[in-house]
């Protein structure tokens, strides 16, 4: 929330030169991505400068969040990623709650749990080391900010 001050994600920087360098490839993809920013912010030149980023999230019915994100230029997409493998997580007081679906929709993502969740809830997005999936922006393939403890308000009342 600092004027002027973007972040660049690099979450998707696969080829790694070590445990903890971008390889040349990966640095190549992070400076278009920050050209981009660049021009969009500062000449407003182009779109699609920003990453997905997490707005809000629902309880939506007993089993069903609803996730939703700015910064989408055309629609989310989790690339057919598996629910036992999906970059977001739903957590209660007993843990990671199980994935049953999941369905996108241009900037939202609803996630069906496989059980009730004991409130409070948080969702949490492409955390950990070297995430399996990505969520990413479909019209700039610019993956969603990561997040955790983000919570989940109850909005079936």
């Amino acid at each position: 929330e600092i004027p002027h001050v973007t972040v660049i994600p690099a979450i998707d920087a696969l080829n790694m030169s070590d445990f903890i360098h971008n390889s040349k490839a990966s640095n190549l993809m992070l400076g278009s991505r920050l050209a981009r920013c660049v021009l969009h912010k500062l000449y407003s030149v182009g779109v699609g400068a920003s990453a997905p980023e997490i707005s809000s999230a629902y309880l939506i019915s007993d089993r069903c969040v609803r996730l939703s994100f700015d910064n989408v230029t055309e629609f989310l997409s989790d690339l057919n990623a598996r629910t036992s493998e999906y970059p977001i997580s739903i957590l209660d007081s007993d843990g990671i709650i199980p994935i049953e679906s999941v369905n996108i929709m241009a900037n939202t993502v609803e996630i069906t749990l496989q059980r009730e969740p004991v409130l409070p809830i948080y969702a949490q997005g492409q955390t950990g080391i070297d995430p399996r999936t990505f969520i990413i922006d479909y019209g700039t393939g610019i993956p969603m900010l990561c997040f955790a403890d983000f919570e989940i308000s109850d909005k079936r009342k």
